[in-house]
């Protein structure tokens, strides 16, 4: 796994604000990002491809909410 040593160096990064309108959604924000990274680590999808879809997801969320 090429990508190991690099995640495995990182510190973890608190998310430092919020959208106003989703402080109450935190998890639901990072369940969204955390399914595209996964995408991205297990089926290859481009990242360029896979933050676009969380961003869309997390606009759609706001609109929601």
């Amino acid at each position: 796994m090429h990508w190991a040593d690099g995640f495995l160096a990182s510190k973890g990064v608190p998310i430092p604000a919020m959208v106003d309108g989703l402080e109450a959604n935190i998890a639901e924000v990072r369940q969204i990002a955390l399914s595209r990274v996964s995408e991205v680590l297990t089926t290859g999808k481009s990242p360029e491809a896979a933050m676009a879809d969380a961003q869309k997801a997390a606009e759609e969320l706001a609109a929601r909410v």
